[in-house]
C-alpha cells in the first residue's frame, strides 16, 4: 500500500453505489488524491474501482475537472427542462404512491426490471423509483 496516513476523506451514497474522496500521504510525505467507487453486488460483496491522482499532477488535472464540472452544469438544459417542470416529463411526479403501484413496484423488481423502464411504467423519475425500492427494503428481501 502506497499510504500511510488519510488526511481527509469524504464519502457520497448514491443507490448501490457509494463513492470515497480520500486525500492521503505516502510514506515519503507526499500527498494524493483517492478516488474510489464500491458499487454493491446483487450476489452479496462489492465490486471497487480505484484511482490516484498524485499531488505533483492536481494542478495539471484541476482545470480540466472544472471545465467538465462546467458542462454538467450546462449541457442541454433548456427552459423546458424537466427539473424546470419535472410533471412534463413524469405526470405522477409529487402524487403520493397507491397500495396497488407498491405492489406493481414489488412485482416489476422481482422481475428484474430496472428503474429506468419501471420509470416509463409509473411515469415517475428513475430516482423516485429507486427510493420508493429502498422505502420497501425490496433489495434487503429479495435481493441475496
Amino acid at each position: 500500500m502506497v499510504a500511510t496516513k488519510e488526511i481527509k476523506s469524504l464519502t457520497v451514497r448514491a443507490s448501490r453505489r457509494t463513492y470515497f474522496i480520500d486525500i492521503g500521504r505516502t510514506r515519503k510525505g507526499d500527498r494524493y488524491l483517492k478516488l474510489i467507487e464500491s458499487i454493491k453486488q446483487k450476489s452479496g460483496g462489492y465490486r471497487r474501482h480505484q484511482v490516484m491522482i498524485f499531488e505533483e499532477h492536481i494542478n495539471r488535472l484541476i482545470p480540466s475537472l472544472l471545465k467538465i464540472f462546467a458542462y454538467f452544469n450546462t449541457a442541454g438544459k433548456t427552459p423546458n427542462n424537466s427539473m424546470k417542470n419535472p410533471r412534463k416529463k413524469f405526470g405522477n411526479t409529487y402524487t403520493p404512491w397507491t397500495k396497488e403501484d407498491d405492489r406493481q413496484l414489488e412485482l416489476l423488481f422481482c422481475e428484474g426490471k430496472d428503474s429506468e423502464g419501471m420509470s416509463a411504467v409509473f411515469k415517475r423519475n428513475p430516482g423516485a423509483i429507486e427510493s420508493r425500492i429502498k422505502k420497501l427494503a425490496l433489495e434487503e428481501k429479495y435481493v441475496d
